[in-house]
């Protein structure tokens, strides 16, 4: 080729990729649901929701900008539905079952979540994942409250003390600020207290790093949420007629909180 055909060429090229240049290239994006695979949807949903949760988190408050506790909850719940309309719940993997029970959850729709639920337990225990296990057992109690079942969701919180899980740490908050609010002076509230007792001692058995920032977390909630938990047991005694196991529970309760006010200053 002469000088002047590879001139020629040199000029042909560049155009041809400019006209290459006028066509968008759609490039997947890995958070959005459209562009999932199969596999993927459920984990993309989960993230879409807690990237949310956590946008919505920050702006609780009054200041201008802000949003009321119930706005963040609605907002949620919104968010939640749409995406389980991008999603198959009907169809979910057995590792997936608990995202979407989590959305149907966040959504106010609990009696959907309760069949995922049951799922997600069954496959966690079959491949020895006690935190699922126990994080999904608990959810599934506090869904079987929100729906009147209280004599198996509490059945379901002994069930999970009993078993001795590996990291008690959502025990007492989820009996205590989930599961009690759901099912007291419904009959079982002698049941209740003592699962509350219970909690408080699995809460005991949490091993954290101090060093760190959700260790330091934990150890500053500690003394409170188990004060907390204390006064509900002593008023649930009172409240369905045991004086004497109120009154024993009070110093019970005396004597743990002198061990553990210490923490309270960390």
């Amino acid at each position: 080729m002469g000088k002047s055909g590879l001139r020629c060429a040199l000029v042909v090229i560049p155009a041809m990729l400019l006209l290459a240049g006028c066509h968008t290239i759609q490039v997947p994006d890995p958070n959005d649901p459209m562009d999932a695979s199969p596999a993927q949807l459920a984990g993309v949903l989960q993230l879409n929701i807690k990237q949310m949760a956590d946008s919505l988190n920050d702006r609780v408050g009054s200041g201008p900008g802000q949003i009321t506790d119930q706005q963040r909850l609605d907002f949620l719940s919104d968010e939640a539905k749409h995406l389980l309309s991008l999603g198959d719940p009907a169809h979910a993997r057995p590792q997936d079952a608990w995202i979407y029970a989590n959305l149907y959850i966040t959504s106010d729709q609990f009696d959907k979540a309760i069949p995922l639920l049951k799922e997600a337990i069954a496959y966690a225990a079959s491949v020895n994942d006690d935190d699922r296990r126990v994080n999904d057992s608990l959810r599934l109690a506090r869904a079987l409250a929100k729906t009147g079942h209280v004599a198996e969701s509490l059945n379901l919180v002994q069930s999970v003390i009993d078993s001795k899980p590996k990291d008690p740490g959502p025990v007492l908050p989820s009996v205590l600020l989930e599961i009690t609010p759901l099912t007291e002076g419904k009959g079982h509230d002698e049941q209740l207290a003592k699962l509350l007792e219970e909690s408080i001692h699995e809460h005991l058995r949490v091993v954290v790093d101090p060093k760190t920032l959700p260790g330091q977390s934990f150890l500053m909630a500690k003394p409170h949420h188990i004060e907390n938990a204390w006064y509900k047991i002593v008023t649930l005694l009172q409240s369905s007629g045991h004086p004497a196991q109120a009154k024993a529970a009070q110093v019970r309760s005396e004597q743990m909180m002198q061990t553990l006010q210490p923490a309270a200053t960390l």
